[in-house]
């Protein structure tokens, strides 16, 4: 009788389960990440359509001009923020993701600090004294 045998099988085993297992969470992780990469692209693309049409208005140069945009910026962004409360800043927007990341960005209008939180399904934008403000 072979009793190597009998007694290495329960042991291939567990190593079979423990590299099924390390090779699942690698899996998730993956997945995860790329979820992770597919929400910050799109939050760039409505942040980005916000900034073309507030650029257009600013271009306008028209005190009171507002529009209604519809956006749809995920709920997995934390906020957009426009604008700063430093004049040397004013054209400066970023991204905050809800894990931490922060995307930071620049454009040829001049912002009133106004913040914009994930989930917004419309975004009003107006030309006031030189700066365009961001409702929404």
């Amino acid at each position: 009788m072979n009793k190597k045998g009998v007694l290495g099988l329960p042991i291939q085993y567990t190593v079979a389960i423990i590299m099924a297992a390390i090779s699942i969470s690698l899996m998730i992780y993956a997945s995860y990440d790329l979820w992770k990469g597919y929400e910050e692209k799109k939050a760039i693309k409505e942040a980005n359509k916000i900034v073309d049409e507030a650029e257009r208005i600013y271009g306008m140069g028209e005190n009171g001009t507002m529009i209604k945009l519809k956006v749809d910026i995920p709920t997995s962004v934390n906020k957009i923020v426009f604008g700063s409360h430093n004049r040397n800043e004013e054209n400066h927007y970023y991204i905050l993701m809800n894990w931490g990341k922060n995307m930071s960005f620049f454009s040829s209008a001049k912002f009133s600090y106004s913040i914009t939180y994930g989930g917004i399904r419309e975004v009003k934008i107006k030309m006031e004294e030189q700066h365009v403000k961001i409702y929404g």
